[in-house]
C-alpha cells in the first residue's frame, strides 16, 4: 500500500541519517582512543626485531629442506630393491625387508619434515605480517591529526543534536498526519479491496466463459456452470461479468476520489510553516456581504499564538472601512504587523515578496495569475480559505474560527 503520509519519509530518511551520523561518530571515536593506547615502543621493536627473526626462520627452513633432499634420496635409492621383482627368491630376502623398512621410514620422515616446513613458513609469514602491521600502524600513527579528529566529532555531534531535535519536533506532526488521514485510509483500503476483488472476479468469469466456448459436451458446460454458481451464487457467467461491469467503475471511481482526498489531507497537513502574509483585503467579506475586520481579527487571534503573521492591504480597505487615516484599522487589529498600501498600486506583489521564505505562507483566494514568477507561486505556498456561516476556515492550517461581527 502506497504511504500517503510524505512526513513518513522524511522522517525515515532523518533517522537514516542520523544513524549514518552516530556510526561515524563512533568510528572516529574508535580511532581516537586506538592512537590514545597505541603501543610505539612495542611496534617498532616488533619492526626491529622481524629481520633477525625471519633469518632464523630462513636457516630453519633451510635445514628442514635439506633433511628432506636427504630422506627423499633414502627413499628413492631404496625403492627399486624394495620392489617384488620376477625373481621369486628375492621376494622374502632380507635386502628386501630392509629395503622395504628404509622406504617406510623415509617417507614418514620425509612427511613429518614436510609438516615441520610448512609450520616454520607459516611462523615466518605471519612474522613478516606482523612487522608489515607494526609499520603501517607507526606511520599511521605519526600523521594521525587529533585535534582534527575531534573537531570533526565536534561538527558531527553539532548535526547530530540538531537533527534529533528535528526528529523530534517532526514525529509528532508524524503522528498528527497519520491520525488525520486514517479515517479516509480505512475507506480507502476498504474500496482498494474492493476493485482488487472485483478485478480477481472478472478474471475468473472470462475464464469460465472461455471454458463455456471450448467445451466438448453438456456435462461439461454442466460443470462449469455449476462451478460458477457455487463461486458467485449464478450459474450464468456472462450475467455476472454484467453486474461486475457495472460495479467495477464506480468502485475504481471511489478509490481514485479517496486517494485524491488523502493526497490533499497529506499535503496540507504536511504544510512546513513558519510564517504567514495574510492578504488582508481578502478577508474583508462572507461570500458579496462586506463584514469589515471581524473574521480577519477572529483569525489572527487563532494564528498568532503560532506563526509570526502580517497582515497587508490595499489602499481601498481605507474607503471600504470609511477611514481617512489608518489608526482604526491599527485600533481593531492591535498587536498585529499591519500594512496597508499608500498608494492605489495593489498589495498582491508585496505580499508574495514578504513571503519570498521557503516556509513563508500566504493567506489568499487570490490565484496571483500575474505573477507566476514568484516564488510563492511557483511552490504553491498559497493557501486558500473560506468565511462561511460566521466561520472562518482554513483548511491547509486545520483552522474554523468561529468569528462575531459584534464589536469588543
Amino acid at each position: 500500500m502506497e504511504q500517503f503520509n510524505p512526513l513518513s519519509t522524511r522522517l525515515d530518511e532523518q533517522e537514516t541519517e542520523l544513524a549514518a551520523l552516530r556510526a561515524s561518530v563512533s568510528e572516529l571515536s574508535e580511532e581516537l582512543a586506538w592512537h590514545e593506547h597505541f603501543d610505539a615502543d612495542t611496534a617498532i621493536a616488533t619492526v626491529k626485531g622481524a629481520p633477525g627473526a625471519i633469518a632464523e626462520l630462513d636457516r630453519q627452513i633451510a635445514e628442514v629442506r635439506a633433511a628432506m633432499d636427504t630422506q627423499e634420496a633414502r627413499v628413492k635409492l631404496a625403492l627399486p630393491i624394495s620392489a617384488m621383482g620376477k625373481n621369486p627368491l628375492h621376494w622374502f630376502s632380507e635386502a628386501r625387508s630392509k629395503a622395504k623398512a628404509e622406504v617406510a621410514g623415509g617417507s614418514a620422515e620425509f612427511l613429518k619434515l614436510k609438516t615441520q616446513k610448512a609450520t616454520l613458513a607459516e611462523e615466518r609469514e605471519a612474522l613478516r605480517q606482523s612487522a608489515d602491521d607494526a609499520g603501517s600502524s607507526i606511520e599511521r600513527h605519526s600523521m594521525f591529526d587529533s585535534s582534527a579528529v575531534e573537531a570533526t566529532m565536534a561538527e558531527l555531534q553539532a548535526a547530530i543534536d540538531g537533527l534529533s531535535a528535528e526528529i523530534e519536533r517532526l514525529r509528532p506532526r508524524v503522528e498528527a498526519v497519520d491520525a488525520a488521514l486514517e479515517p479516509v485510509l480505512r475507506e480507502y483500503k476498504k474500496a482498494h479491496r474492493r476493485v482488487s476483488e472485483l478485478e480477481s472476479d472478472m478474471e475468473t468469469v472470462n475464464r469460465y466463459q472461455d471454458r463455456l466456448a471450448r467445451a466438448s459436451d453438456s456435462k461439461e458446460r454442466w460443470e462449469i456452470h455449476h462451478e460458477c454458481e457455487s463461486r458467485f451464487g449464478d450459474g450464468k457467467p456472462g450475467k455476472v461479468a454484467d453486474k461486475i461491469r457495472k460495479e467495477l467503475p464506480a468502485r475504481r471511481s471511489e478509490r481514485t476520489k479517496l486517494e485524491r482526498r488523502l493526497r490533499d489531507i497529506a499535503r496540507r497537513s504536511s504544510l512546513d510553516v513558519d510564517s504567514l502574509v495574510i492578504d488582508g483585503s481578502n478577508l474583508v467579506y462572507e461570500g458579496v456581504d462586506f463584514i469589515g475586520l471581524f473574521a480577519l481579527r477572529a483569525l489572527c487571534a487563532q494564528l498568532t499564538p503560532n506563526y509570526p503573521v502580517q497582515v497587508i492591504f490595499d489602499t481601498s480597505i481605507r474607503r471600504k472601512l470609511g477611514h481617512r487615516g489608518d489608526a482604526t484599522i491599527y485600533e481593531q487589529l492591535s498587536g498585529l504587523d499591519i500594512h496597508v498600501m499608500g498608494s492605489k498600486e495593489a498589495a498582491d506583489e508585496l505580499i508574495l515578496d514578504t513571503a519570498q521564505a521557503r516556509t513563508a505562507y500566504v493567506i489568499s483566494n487570490d490565484r496571483f495569475a500575474d505573477f507566476p514568477d514568484k516564488s510563492a507561486v511557483q511552490e504553491g505556498r498559497v493557501i486558500g480559505h473560506e468565511i462561511f456561516n460566521g466561520h472562518v476556515i482554513v483548511r491547509g492550517l486545520g483552522i474554523d474560527v468561529e468569528y462575531s461581527r459584534e464589536k469588543n
